[in-house]
């Protein structure tokens, strides 16, 4: 594979990346219900283990809102290996994540789950959140970290 820089706008964060990901936060994590909500001024995203016993246990739902009466969703299913690398506790990609990493100069992807170049995240795949995207951009600190090692136990 060959892993190349990806193009950096601001904050030092790859062209792909919408700069509104600064602006998610925690804003509830449940452990008896396996659930996490990140909130940001734009989009939410809801974490949540729906089914425990299979392959990909995760569930992931995100919102953007673009204007009043627009916007966009999305879900995918994950499993736990893909959501500690999405969110930065593991730097191992998935299966078919080497295309992803060529193409937008990631450090770590799966394809159609999620792609990440240090702390910045987007899911499920690089765009700019612009023109109705499909996709929701995060910034991971510390706190946001922290409440998915928590989530996965």
């Amino acid at each position: 594979m060959v892993k190349r820089m990806p193009i950096l706008g601001a904050l030092a964060a790859p062209n792909w990346w919408h700069h509104h990901g600064t602006k998610m936060r925690v804003a509830r994590l449940s452990l008896t219900r396996k659930t996490l909500k990140l909130v940001g001024s734009a989009a939410s995203v809801w974490i949540r283990c729906i089914a425990p016993r299979t392959k990909a246990p995760w569930r992931i739902d995100w919102q953007i809102v673009h204007g009043v009466d627009s916007g966009v969703n999305g879900r995918i299913w994950v499993d736990t290996k893909s959501l500690q690398s999405a969110f930065g506790l593991s730097e191992e990609s998935g299966t078919f994540g080497d295309g992803v990493i060529e193409r937008s100069g990631a450090d770590v992807a799966e394809q159609g789950e999620y792609v990440r170049y240090k702390d910045f995240l987007n899911i499920p795949c690089p765009g700019t959140g612009h023109d109705g995207d499909p996709n929701v951009s995060i910034r991971l600190d510390v706190d946001i970290k922290a409440a998915v090692m928590r989530l996965i136990g």
